[in-house]
């Protein structure tokens, strides 16, 4: 009955007798009710509690709360449920998709069965409209997450080459594409090397399916009815197979444009296996790939003429953008981000839509084309016309899951305006035995380990061993551009518009990076908490730009989830000196930092 308990319970109703005996207001509260006064456990004692049955417990303070007693050994069982072993199907569940959630589900769904080979997985990439494709591991694996965070790193090299000497030349970064002597970068050689890890990254994968003992298949996948599949090989040859679950995890891929010469542009799954140097290039979007992409493509140098080994001059890099920015973000920190990209060279066409894309000759008298842009300005109608080497567009995802089966047929329930899968808490769709994870799931996050976590917890609760969902409270998320951004909960838009602006507390201060003090950088940091008043001032909000934003919101992550309110941060002792300590000093407004 502490106030303390109370805000506990209120914060955490689902959180285990066992984590709420972790704080000490706790223990020396009721510990006299459990025990004599002189007996109360010291820190890391063990505690041994009575039998919900016993006597003792039913007259002690813990019966006034809802608490469940779990069988351990049941709750670890690997065998599967009851209703499966007499199964007369081929398998018991059919992956259709082998990305990050549709692996992770067939890799912990085959533990908890006894029987060998009854998880199939089924993953075919098709062909972009340039015809690139990819191995096992999907989007994250092959054209997002991993050669994203790779590029952006490469981006680092342009500073420690520029100062380099001969003679102290760092393996590295030559790894990365740059080059010592020329002070050049080469994008054959960074291209060929993320290819070669995203391959070593394939192999990893198939080697985990074999081990525990999934059927991996590389064929297309199509849904005949919830307890029957459809299989066809790259050879065209069909077969079907009977199952008594099916899960869709086929992820999304990238949207093109209605427009006249969409066909000349490139997506995202293209442009980390090009052959060749993209040089100047437009980005079409202004979503969190558009972002990135020219984020690490502006920092990357370009040949001066297609005849030159490295490229060592700026590339020109503009994104046309339709709306705003990051528009779903936090408005405020969007603008630091775009600022600092615009003072590295990173042209903004704002509210500005492409018409057609057309390709011509070169305008420079070189051998080969070019791509002229004509788009429209939506301040004045006016048109105007640019010429680019590349076009990438980056204008949302489609979710497949038409091309796996006939929603209308099967009455698998989508949402008519994303077209993704209804689906519940447990991730059932609308047809018994269906199941979807990962970006396909209306209301989902469109991120790789909500997709993992999601596999690793279906499998669980379809073969019995827990009941765990996926929590969407405080997932964190970073945006890699060349200041990275992370964020954490309600952006101060959502949080006016949930909670009102009279009931929120904003705290933001931008400060000066101590590393950038002797270098002619001088890139700033920024850090936003919002917090709830009418709950002790909560944290409801966490957004940061600056280096390492990943590494910094990860942490502060778990903080939020176990409701931490803005005296914890403030009562935190902060690490000096770093960025990080920046978030135990902020005080109410815009505060300036001139740091150490």
């Amino acid at each position: 009955t502490t106030p303390s308990l109370k805000t506990m319970l209120k914060r955490h109703p689902h959180t285990s007798f066992r984590h709420l005996f972790r704080n000490f207001s706790f223990i020396s509260h009721i510990g006299q009710n459990l025990y004599s006064s002189s007996s109360i456990p010291q820190n890391g004692t063990k505690i041994e509690f009575p039998s919900s049955n016993s006597s003792n417990f039913k007259s002690s303070p813990l019966s006034n709360f809802n608490f469940q007693f779990k069988d351990s050994k049941k709750e670890n069982s690997n065998h599967p449920p009851k209703f499966w072993k007499n199964s007369q199907n081929d398998y018991d569940c059919v992956v259709l998709g082998g990305g990050s959630g549709g692996i992770t589900f067939a890799v912990n769904a085959a533990k908890y069965t006894k029987r060998k080979a009854r998880i199939l997985l089924l993953d075919y990439v098709k062909p972009s409209h340039r015809g690139s494709t990819w191995g096992l591991g999907g989007t994250c694996t092959g054209v997002g997450c991993i050669p994203k965070k790779l590029f952006h790193h490469a981006t680092h090299g342009i500073k420690k080459v520029a100062h380099s000497e001969e003679g102290s030349y760092n393996f590295h970064w030559r790894n990365y594409g740059w080059n010592i002597e020329t002070k050049g970068f080469d994008w054959n050689q960074l291209t060929a090397n993320v290819q070669s890890h995203i391959k070593s990254l394939n192999f990893k994968f198939r080697g985990g399916l074999m081990e525990e003992d999934v059927e991996y298949r590389n064929a297309c996948g199509r849904i005949v009815s919830p307890n029957t599949v459809q299989i066809e090989d790259k050879n065209g040859n069909k077969t079907t197979v009977t199952t008594d679950k099916i899960v869709i995890a086929t992820g999304g891929r990238p949207h093109l444009l209605n427009i006249p010469g969409i066909e000349h542009s490139i997506t995202s799954d293209d442009l980390f296996s090009l052959e060749s140097d993209p040089g100047r290039i437009l980005v079409i979007g202004a979503g969190y790939i558009a972002m990135e992409c020219a984020g690490f493509l502006n920092s990357l140098p370009m040949k001066n003429n297609p005849n030159d080994e490295l490229g060592t001059v700026k590339r020109p890099v503009s994104i046309m953008v339709r709306s705003q920015p990051l528009r779903t973000f936090d408005h405020q920190s969007v603008s630091v981000v775009v600022d600092h990209m615009k003072k590295e060279g990173v042209e903004f066409l704002e509210q500005c839509s492409p018409v057609e894309i057309r390709q011509v000759p070169r305008d420079d008298g070189t051998e080969g084309t070019e791509l002229e842009v004509i788009y429209k300005s939506s301040h004045d109608g006016s048109m105007h016309t640019q010429r680019y080497d590349t076009v990438l567009t980056a204008v949302g995802r489609d979710p497949q899951v038409k091309n796996v089966c006939d929603p209308e047929a099967l009455n698998l329930k989508l949402n008519h305006h994303t077209r993704k899968v209804v689906t519940n808490e447990r991730n059932e769709s609308s047809v018994e035995g269906i199941f979807a994870i990962g970006d396909i799931v209306d209301k989902g996050l469109e991120l790789t380990p909500v997709a993992i976590q999601a596999g690793i917890y279906l499998a669980q609760r379809m073969f019995g061993v827990s009941k765990r969902t996926v929590s969407m409270n405080c997932i964190p998320t970073t945006i890699f551009t060349p200041a990275e951004y992370s964020t954490i909960g309600l952006s101060e838009e959502q949080a006016e518009k949930k909670h009102s602006a009279d009931n929120i507390a904003v705290y933001h201060k931008t400060f000066n990076i101590l590393e950038n003090a002797l270098t002619e950088d001088k890139e700033s940091g920024f850090i936003k908490l919002i917090t709830l008043k009418s709950d002790l001032e909560r944290v409801i909000g966490f957004h940061y730009v600056g280096p390492n934003a990943g590494e910094i919101a990860q942490a502060v992550a778990v903080a939020m989830r176990l409701g931490a309110t803005k005296d914890d941060f403030d009562s935190t002792i902060g690490i000096h000196p770093t960025i990080a300590e920046q978030m135990t000093t902020l005080k109410m407004g815009i505060t300036e930092d001139t740091g150490c």
